[in-house]
């Protein structure tokens, strides 16, 4: 066989170089075909997002300058009514009183039972810080226990009454002393109840309704 034979089967055998070159192109065409595609889609999420941030940006400068509106809701407690008539409070029963008693856990007591029922009460533990007080609170009603230290529930009603601001108080005698002599002595002195302790809801009630207008 000649040399020129030979390399003429040579070249036509399968697998040479010139039939593989077809397919190489086709494998490049598609993965650039692939490329442009991706390339496509990453330029329109660009263009998304471009328009996403030009439309936050828009919203944004409409909001400049015009500050924003809060509504808080809050529990508020009423007042006293302003249109009230004066003495409407006193009408409806609720009272201011003063509690005089040396013995600190009865007077307190007293007060938290008088308070339960809407009346403005204070306490004094002695007879003359009770009518300090007095004067500092006004009181519509006065309870005084008879043994008080330094001067009695009896020098306390004499003082009382002799006082212009507080002689018209309404004063009750709220003592251990209940026999006939002791009330004698506390109406002289100037009280105008006596009340036995222990004293009963109901007898603090009625005393209460009596007091002076």
């Amino acid at each position: 066989m000649s040399q020129e034979s030979e390399r003429k089967r040579s070249t036509d055998a399968p697998g040479a170089p010139a039939a593989a070159e077809p397919r190489r192109t086709l494998v490049i065409a598609a993965v650039w075909e692939e490329l442009e595609s991706t390339n496509e889609e990453m330029q329109s999420t660009n263009e998304e997002l471009q328009s996403s941030a030009e439309e936050l940006k828009s919203v944004d400068e409409d909001l400049v300058g015009k500050g924003a509106t809060f509504m808080v809701t809050l529990p508020v407690e009423a007042g006293p009514d302003k249109t009230r008539a004066p003495g409407k409070e006193q009408d409806q029963g609720h009272r201011r009183v003063l509690v005089i008693d040396d013995n600190a856990d009865a007077a307190d007591t007293l007060k938290d039972v008088l308070e339960l029922g809407g009346h403005e009460v204070d306490v004094a533990y002695a007879g003359r810080e009770g009518l300090e007080k007095a004067h500092a609170f006004k009181p519509e009603l006065v309870l005084c226990d008879i043994g008080l230290p330094e001067m009695d529930g009896y020098e306390v009603a004499k003082e009382v009454r002799a006082d212009p601001e507080l002689r018209d108080v309404t004063l009750v005698a709220l003592t251990g002393y209940a026999g006939p002599e002791e009330v004698a002595r506390a109406k002289q002195a100037g009280f105008d109840g006596h009340l036995a302790k222990p004293a009963t809801v109901e007898s603090l009630e009625r005393t209460l309704r009596e007091v002076r207008h």
